[in-house]
């Protein structure tokens, strides 16, 4: 055993206690220590060992003292010395895993006290008092109420309030059977097992967004509950085509009603321009009976190929660097004999080379709406192709223009981000002359202007005279002035609105406009309605 001291100060003194006068002539301080040494201007080196059972004090007059800056003094210990030492340490270090594991049982304790009195408080309190199957009704209640949110889920928020809410929340399948949940890595798997497991035997509403570059395992999860699918929707941000070809091929699906695919389109397909294969694989070749809405997106259109037999509404999202020819979209919409509502968007169709190829019209005796999303090729391509009978309401979003041929049946009209012109909006007048109800917004001044007429004009001049329901969305308050004139116009050509459907945005511009007496807002649920009550000039 060896300890280091230098020259001019105290560095190690002897456990001993030194007496008074040994080190008034030492001229130093005492500190406890076990082995030392120390040095004095005046006295030399004094030396201090302690074994186990002496102590001494040696001193060397500093005449016959010449150390190095720094020296070394070595100190022999004995093996029964370091095997004590060792003993010591052991039985330190074992107590203090002890008193480790005494805390550690103690904060345990603690907890399940806490967790204890906190429940027993919670049971005092009214809403414990509810009957659990009356408890388990109000969250189905809410949770069909409150507003849909992406990727939320009442039922996990239910369970984190109590302990009873959270047995009544596990013990509800209902309230676990609708899935939404966006999957950026495979630990989102287990939050996906959990409400497959929690739903028990109900039927599933899945709604997945998959951020993941395979989804097999995900598809492979939710496969095993395929007789419980009721709506299905799966948004993928890669191009997962032959996984969900695989998955989708041929699952037992007796209560699938709602399908839905978007398959995000990769870089690698953004040019050059590319036709809609012509053979598209099928899916779903097992049946289902019951599937009646369809969406269709991206690389999901014109690769996946759903029953079609019974489907009432189709839904296809296309991509602007694809393109359809004539005859392929007829041939697509020849398969769908019960099609009550098409949403046609971003879909573009291409006049055949050859001039004299002339693609046969398709009837669709029961298709009520219709809506054309843009940026697309000009709606009366695809309007020339079909024969609608009973159409009833036309949606068109993000048009530059507008030429159809005559759809006298058209009583609802939406216009949404259309930047028609004059031309288009004349057009618009003349193929939809019987309009009751219009939607619009005021990014469109051209048809603001058509509906602007002066009073003392014909009726028969007048532009959508039957229009009695306006919805108007996103007015701002420069728009206030164009509208006000736009009723009051109309009111003195006795065409005026019966009822006025705003959203909240335009709800508060029209009470905060100076001129807001001449319109009663009236506030209802929902989107709210206003009706005109006079809109008659000052």
């Amino acid at each position: 055993m060896g300890c280091w001291g230098g020259r001019g100060g105290t560095n190690w003194v002897s456990e001993k206690r030194m007496g008074g006068p040994e080190r008034a002539r030492a001229g130093l301080s005492w500190k406890k220590e076990r082995v030392g040494f120390w040095t004095t201007a005046s006295s030399g080196l004094w030396i201090a060992i302690n074994t186990c059972r002496h102590s001494r004090v040696w001193h060397v007059p500093q005449e016959q003292t010449t150390p190095p800056p720094l020296s070394v003094v070595i100190c022999e210990s004995t093996p029964e010395q370091l095997d004590s030492i060792a003993a010591n340490i052991f039985t330190l270090e074992h107590r203090r895993e002890q008193l480790h594991r005494q805390l550690s049982d103690v904060e345990l304790r603690l907890r399940g006290e806490r967790a204890r009195y906190n429940a027993l408080l919670n049971t005092r309190a009214s809403i414990s008092k509810i009957p659990f199957d009356l408890l388990s009704s109000i969250f189905l209640l809410c949770q069909a109420a409150g507003r849909p949110k992406p990727y939320y889920s009442f039922a996990v928020a239910a369970s984190h309030v109590t302990r009873h809410w959270r047995t009544v929340s596990l013990s509800t399948p209902l309230l676990w059977n609708d899935v939404r949940i966006n999957i950026q890595s495979l630990s989102a798997l287990n939050r996906l097992e959990a409400h497959l497991e929690r739903s028990d035997d109900c039927f599933l509403d899945l709604y997945i967004h998959a951020s993941i570059p395979n989804i097999k395992p995900v598809m492979d999860l939710i496969s095993l509950h395929s007789q419980r699918w009721r709506r299905l929707s799966i948004t993928t941000d890669n191009d997962q085509v032959s996984a969900l070809l695989t998955s989708l091929s041929s699952p037992l699906t007796p209560l699938l009603e709602h399908l839905s695919l978007q398959i995000e389109i990769p870089e690698e397909h953004h040019s050059p321009r590319s036709k809609y294969p012509s053979s598209c694989p099928k899916i779903l070749i097992s049946g289902a009976p019951l599937l009646t809405f369809v969406r269709l997106g991206g690389l999901a259109l014109g690769n996946l190929a759903p029953p079609s037999d019974r489907i009432t509404t189709l839904d296809m999202d296309g991509f602007e660097r694809y393109y359809m020819e004539p005859s392929q979209l007829v041939a697509l919409l020849e398969t769908l004999p019960l099609l009550v509502n098409l949403s046609l968007g971003q879909l573009h169709i291409h006049h055949p080379r050859d001039p004299f190829d002339v693609t046969k019209q398709i009837t669709l005796p029961l298709l009520r709406s219709l809506r054309i999303c843009g940026p697309c090729t000009s709606p009366h391509i695809m309007l020339s192709l079909l024969v609608l009978p009973q159409l009833e309401a036309l949606a068109l979003h993000d048009l530059d223009g507008f030429h159809a041929p005559s759809l006298p049946f058209v009583k609802e009209l939406l216009i949404d981000s259309c930047a028609f012109d004059e031309i288009a909006t004349t057009n618009l007048l003349h193929a939809c002359p019987s309009i009751t109800a219009l939607a619009i917004d005021f990014h469109c001044p051209i048809v603001w202007s058509a509906m602007t007429i002066l009073g003392d004009m014909a009726d028969d001049e007048v532009a959508w005279p039957s229009v009695h329901t306006l919805t108007v969305r996103e007015m701002e308050v420069s728009d206030v002035a164009r509208f006000r004139i736009m009723a009051s116009t109309r009111f003195s050509a006795n065409r005026g609105l019966r009822k006025l459907r705003v959203d909240r945005r335009t709800r508060v511009v029209l009470k905060t406009w100076p001129g807001h007496e001449l319109i009663t807002v009236g506030e209802s649920s929902g989107m709210p309605d206003a009706a005109i009550q006079s809109a008659r000039r000052r």
